[in-house]
């Protein structure tokens, strides 16, 4: 059988440090593959692997450097990260090998017998989004170490992506399918709520500029917290009896999805595929410069699940690749 990376340990051929697993040395941070590995040893049997060939996919990372090199220096991050992703280009940047053999779990390459993605590459594909959102929660504007806590981190996404802000979408945009033909009433609601969603991009914006992405989410939480609270107050699932022409209903309803796209517009930069995603459902663009002009008489579309939920599974999945030593 082949062993994957994880399932090699030996010394590593950078520091020395002993007891390391076959693609990372959690001592120094060295890169590195398993054949590389100062007396390697299978961690099922304990005996010395033996090297055979086999065709893998690699990732052309080196390709990239011109671009991912100019790209840091554009301006999007601080000079203090900068410093440190100059030290990957120091060692040179390598081809990522991105399959595995069976035995291995995950999601099979199509085409090619027996091969598996492998989980780190296809596991931050699907998390991305996810990723970026829970990194923006801890991100100031100072360096500082974070720490990744997978409950944490399921948490968060269900809570605050899924239940708060995509389900804000999902309930409103059902009234108005069944009810008013996917088109947005023509007033809005609450004036007084809706300003407050408008006005908050002072803040925001402030905190854009300042790199603090912490609090850019803290302030789009609390204009969650506080759409959601409108909605359950409303109770329009309450109105559906009265008449399927209702207005109430119908401004309730579109209150609801202009909140969320005030919401999304903040969240595009942290947020852009779920925010592609968003546009095609509001049928519109989302750009900054339309903060203050709601969506009245528009036609949006009938509203598709925008992400899924994460479940313990999926994180036993990929904590079973990532054990502890």
């Amino acid at each position: 059988m082949f062993l994957s990376d994880r399932l090699v340990q030996g010394t590593c051929p950078r520091c020395f440090t002993t007891k390391q697993f076959g693609d990372n040395c959690s001592s120094c941070g060295a890169i590195y593959s398993p054949i590389e590995l100062i007396d390697p040893k299978s961690i099922l049997s304990n005996s010395i692997p033996v090297e055979k060939k086999s065709k893998h996919l690699f990732f052309n990372i080196p390709y990239f450097e011109k671009f991912l090199k100019n790209w840091i220096n554009s301006g999007v991050i601080t000079s203090e990260i900068i410093n440190k992703i100059q030290e990957w280009f120091k060692s040179g940047l390598q081809p990522w090998n991105i399959s595995r053999d069976a035995p291995y779990f995950g999601f099979k390459i199509p085409l090619m017998l027996e091969k598996y993605f492998y989980v780190w590459f296809d596991a931050p594909i699907g998390y991305l989004n996810c990723l970026r959102y829970y990194y923006a929660t801890k991100i100031s504007a100072y360096i500082n170490d974070i720490d990744f806590n997978f409950t944490e981190f399921m948490h968060k996404i269900n809570s605050d992506i899924i239940n708060k802000i995509i389900n804000l979408a999902s309930r409103s945009a059902s009234f108005i399918h069944k009810y008013f033909h996917d088109s947005l009433s023509k007033n809005i609601e609450n004036i007084q709520i809706y300003s407050k969603f408008i006005n908050a991009e002072t803040n925001i914006s402030k905190y854009y500029r300042e790199q603090n992405i912490k609090l850019v989410i803290h302030e789009v939480i609390k204009l969650s917290n506080l759409a959601n609270h409108y909605l359950n107050d409303k109770a329009p699932w309450n109105l559906t009896d009265i008449k399927k022409d209702d207005d109430y209903l119908h401004e309730i309803s579109s209150m609801g999805i202009n909140m969320f796209y005030i919401i999304m517009i903040y969240l595009k930069p942290i947020l852009p595929d779920l925010a592609k995603k968003s546009e095609i459902f509001l049928n519109k663009k989302l750009r900054w410069n339309d903060i203050s002009k709601p969506l009245t008489l528009h036609r949006i579309n009938k509203f598709q699940p925008l992400l899924s939920r994460i479940t313990q599974e999926q994180i036993n999945s990929i904590l079973k690749e990532f054990t502890e030593k």
